[in-house]
């Protein structure tokens, strides 16, 4: 419990291309709504924010971060300022070329 409580301070990025509907958002969304609710900070990282399906489904308590891109690869410039910024413990991705645009983008230096 007390490595729960410790982990439950740093933030969590879940890094995705959109809301605009299909299973990987509906679980990303669902992931969110269990961890906020743990009491961890959240932020939901958009390549794109656009409407979506689950727009309305984010809690408030979760922060969304648009990247403004048209695409994952553009926008690993300012996925790095993000994280140079924000410096997640960890963050989530979903989808390949997400995945690629992750792996892409280097760590924060301590």
């Amino acid at each position: 419990m007390i490595a729960y409580k410790r982990i439950a301070k740093d933030r969590l990025g879940f890094f995705i291309p959109h809301l605009y509907g299909g299973g990987m958002e509906r679980v990303t969304v669902s992931l969110i709504k269990g961890l906020v609710a743990r009491g961890f900070p959240v932020d939901l990282v958009l390549v794109n924010r656009g409407e979506g399906a689950y727009q309305r489904e984010i809690p408030r308590e979760c922060r969304i971060v648009d990247l403004g891109a048209r695409r994952a690869l553009t926008s690993i410039p300012t996925f790095i300022r993000y994280l140079k910024k924000e410096r997640p413990r960890a963050v989530i991705t979903a989808l390949t070329h997400v995945h690629a645009a992750a792996l892409l983008a280097p760590a924060p230096s301590p």
